[in-house]
């Protein structure tokens, strides 16, 4: 009877050595599960904080684009800083591969949202996409980069080991059975010792997690912080333009021309012709006063890539000023001189070489006009004032020539 070889003893399936292979198998592939899932929450909590950021920027870019990207490189800078000083990383949990990767998805959302901005996406893209896009890709990159280094059969031994407190058994065994000079009565023995040990501690039902709940929170947390402010950065383009085409139904008809003015040139910068339908539309329906038609106008240049949140900025008093100042000037050139008949008024300015301090109305008058063109020219009057002050000079105009 001849007997079986030891080697094809050692490879028999029910072998102790066999056996801590399966075993060791097992721990890898859970281990690899694990760490990718926590990489995965690390990754996808960075990027829904930069998410968040973004978000935030888009809304303000609507008011002002250097401010929004400012907002969005935020955490781009704080991600930059781990980066540079690891000792940082630990500090916020943020060590290891897993840390480093985190903080390389902040700087690339914080990068692409500011360029954005200045490319201006902020007109033309969703909102919502900005989440939906940046938190599955920062998950993938956090397990991708675990799956790079994932750990050979001695280190989950090794993890396992420290898990079940079996100290070093399976890690001793796992040396052991790759080794090609060990004897085989000892790796036997020590596999059997490793097995029992194992069960004993039931170290295949252990959870090998490395981080605790804080990682899950910080996750649900940016997730739904990134979440609740996509409502506001959706809105905030309608409300930039609702505010303008409700400014259109105060406005004089020199604002009015000034406004369509405006809109022809913003189209104009974003590339549309000054003769489309859309922007047509939305200079007629400023010169109309019609703020429906106008907002709806403005949505849909906004749509198209037309920037409108410099509409408001320019102020039509600002700029030139009101088209009666030029007659004011004429008028008060040509200003009758005192003679019977004429109303006279008192004017603390009209006296120079004489006692008299009065002058006829239409001269005090069109003096009154000319200063209040030239404080509203020169910004001299609050901006909530102006529009009663322009009203009031109009209003007294119509009543005086009727």
């Amino acid at each position: 009877m001849t007997s079986a070889n030891p080697d094809q003893q050692r490879r028999e399936p029910d072998s102790p050595d066999q056996q801590v292979r399966r075993l060791l198998v097992f721990a890898r592939r859970k281990l690899l599960r694990v760490r990718a899932a926590e990489s995965a929450a690390v990754c996808a909590t960075a990027a829904a904080v930069a998410a968040s950021a973004a978000l935030g920027g888009w809304a303000l870019a609507h008011l002002w684009t250097p401010a929004g990207m400012a907002l969005c490189m935020v955490p781009a800078a704080g991600a930059a800083a781990i980066l540079a000083r690891p000792s940082l990383g630990r500090v916020a949990g943020l060590g290891g591969p897993a840390g480093r990767a985190a903080a390389v998805v902040c700087v690339l959302v914080g990068v692409l949202a500011s360029g954005g901005l200045l490319l201006g996406a902020h007109l033309r893209v969703a909102p919502w996409l900005i989440p939906a896009a940046v938190i599955p890709a920062g998950a993938a990159i956090g397990a991708l980069v675990s799956l790079a280094g994932a750990p050979g059969p001695r280190g989950s031994a090794i993890v396992l080991d420290s898990r079940a407190r079996l100290l070093d058994r399976l890690a001793t065994a796992a040396e052991l059975v790759e080794s090609p000079s060990a004897d085989e009565r000892v790796v036997r023995n020590v596999c059997v010792h490793a097995l029992r040990a194992a069960d004993r501690a039931r170290a295949t039902t252990l959870p090998l997690w490395s981080r605790g709940r804080a990682t899950a929170a910080a996750l649900a947390l940016a997730v739904l912080l990134s979440v609740t402010l996509i409502p506001a950065a959706s809105a905030a383009g309608r409300r930039q333009a609702a505010t303008v085409a409700s400014a259109a139904r105060r406005m004089t008809a020199a604002e009015r021309e000034q406004l369509a003015e405006a809109i022809r040139r913003a189209a104009a910068e974003a590339g549309l012709d000054e003769q489309a339908p859309d922007v047509e539309d939305a200079a007629a329906a400023a010169d109309e006063q019609d703020a429906e038609r106008l907002l709806e106008a403005l949505m849909n240049l906004r749509r198209a890539g037309v920037d409108t949140s410099a509409l408001m900025r320019e102020d039509p008093a600002e700029d030139d000023p009101p088209t009666v100042a030029a007659e004011d000037a004429d008028a008060a050139d040509a200003a009758p001189t005192p003679g019977e008949g004429v109303v006279r008024v008192y004017s603390p300015g009209a006296a120079r070489d004489t006692d008299d301090d009065t002058e006829p109305f239409e001269q005090a008058w069109s003096r009154a006009r000319l200063r209040a063109a030239e404080a509203l020219a020169a910004g001299r009057i609050p901006q909530r004032y102006r529009p009663l002050v322009r009203r009031y000079f109009e209003d007294e105009q119509g009543e005086s020539s009727r």
